[in-house]
């Protein structure tokens, strides 16, 4: 995903920073999109705007918060804050924090799609949609004063539910 994601973004003129543990694939990855290779252990804390943990979960932990140089954490890996007290912190920080789950829908839009045979349009739109979704969860999180975690969590539970009574 960080490799295919790296790829994206450089072609969108991005200044791309890269870290792996495996390092050939790091200084591979860089190669290809003119970006440049960080240890994974300082990639946290690199001077970034996005700070994308694609792969390895965990990695923001609360001793690690006041370190990190990035605006925006896009949680495209699974929970990559070690507790729900790391999504508070960076809040108060100022760091707008992504939901991976959000971040991620495009695939599952994209598996939802192709199982119930989906035009082509009709998957772009659904994926478009994502981008007006997160800004949607941010504002919301805003204004309630809370991580954009425990916002889409909660809008998430509250459509579980509606479905759920729509089925009864």
């Amino acid at each position: 995903m960080g490799a295919a994601l790296a790829r994206l973004l450089a072609a969108a003129g991005a200044h791309l920073i890269v870290s792996d543990v495996d390092s050939g694939r790091a200084r591979q990855v860089a190669a290809e999109v003119g970006g440049e290779v960080v240890d994974p252990a300082q990639a946290p804390f690199v001077d970034c705007d996005v700070f994308a943990p694609c792969a390895v979960s965990r990695v923001i932990t609360t001793d690690g918060v006041e370190r990190l140089r990035c605006r925006v954490v896009a949680r495209a890996a699974n929970d990559p804050l070690d507790s729900p007290e790391v999504a508070e912190a960076l809040r108060r920080r100022g760091v707008t924090v992504v939901p991976d789950y959000v971040a991620n829908a495009g695939g599952v839009i994209h598996e939802h799609a192709r199982a119930m045979g989906w035009p082509e349009a009709q998957l772009e739109d659904a994926v478009d949609a994502i981008g007006p979704r997160v800004a949607e969860i941010l504002r919301a999180a805003d204004q309630a004063q809370e991580p954009p975690l425990v916002t889409a969590a909660r809008r998430g539970r509250d459509r579980l539910r509606q479905s759920g009574s729509r089925g009864s």
